[in-house]
């Protein structure tokens, strides 16, 4: 409806928060939070939700452990963003991250940028199309010179990463 990003921020609580079925289509607004933003301590899981012809893709911060299962994330613009963001450089999530069934693509920038101090499971992910590099998974918290700040540990299986614009289609620290 282009009003802008929609956002849950509850950063002291620790409780979880659930979105099934759900779509978030069509909204401005700035990266803040992203055109669905969530800051939370305790755990995030999104089950069929759709984030499509948005400004700006899904962030998720401050979470514990993160489930996101048969998704789509595409033709978000992302002005310099990319279009998912799961924790950020020095501020990782703690915990783990499950991604099954998730395709991410067409977007304006990067796919899907994970930091975490805990494993990253990945299954059946089709990242492609995407203007900039197709996935870059953290488990150092650092981005580059990884050394072993945490002992999370990377699973992939029955994924695709194809066509996106830089030459870096996955990096794992």
């Amino acid at each position: 409806d282009s009003s802008g990003e929609t956002w849950l921020y509850s950063e002291d609580n620790t409780s979880s928060v659930t979105i099934t079925n759900s779509s978030f289509d069509r909204n401005g607004g700035d990266f803040a939070y992203g055109s669905l933003g969530i800051v939370n301590k305790g755990a995030v899981t999104l089950q069929g939700v759709t984030i499509s012809d948005n400004d700006y893709g899904l962030l998720i911060k401050g979470a514990s452990n993160v489930k996101i299962k048969n998704s789509v994330i595409n033709n978000n613009s992302n002005s310099g963003t990319n279009a998912v963001r799961l924790g950020e450089s020095g501020e990782p999530l703690t915990g783990n991250v499950l991604l099954d069934n998730l395709v991410i693509n067409g977007n304006g920038a990067g796919g899907l940028d994970i930091f975490t101090s805990g494993n990253i499971t990945a299954n059946s992910l089709k990242i492609y199309g995407n203007a900039s590099f197709g996935g870059r998974f953290d488990t150092c918290g650092t981005e580059s010179n990884c050394y072993p700040l945490y002992n999370g540990k990377v699973t992939i299986s029955n994924s695709t990463f194809d066509d996106n614009g830089s030459s870096e289609m996955l990096r794992i620290y």
